[in-house]
């Protein structure tokens, strides 16, 4: 069954939605793009489309591990940053 996530950033306060995704991969591409475009100042959250009522739900199993890929990415964005910070000193 495929699988339809929105991602959406809160950081300014009102919800914007980045994109939509019906891959995991194109997800976790676009928020790598995304994070690296807004030097990891965002807030970000992913919903999950649910055909049977036609409606985005933010719990399932799928953004949950769409969740955790949003962390990892943030986390090793921040290490890299770091480490670029490091190697200019």
């Amino acid at each position: 069954m495929p699988v339809r996530l929105r991602l959406i950033d809160y950081f300014e306060g009102a919800p914007v939605v980045i994109g939509i995704y019906n891959t995991m991969r194109d997800f976790e591409r676009a928020v790598i793009g995304y994070i690296a475009d807004h030097d990891n100042k965002v807030l970000l959250r992913v919903d999950q489309y649910d055909s049977r009522y036609h409606t985005y739900i933010p719990f399932s199993s799928a953004t949950e591990v769409a969740e955790n890929i949003i962390k990892k990415q943030r986390k090793e964005y921040e290490r890299v940053s770091k480490l670029g910070e490091e190697i200019m000193i």
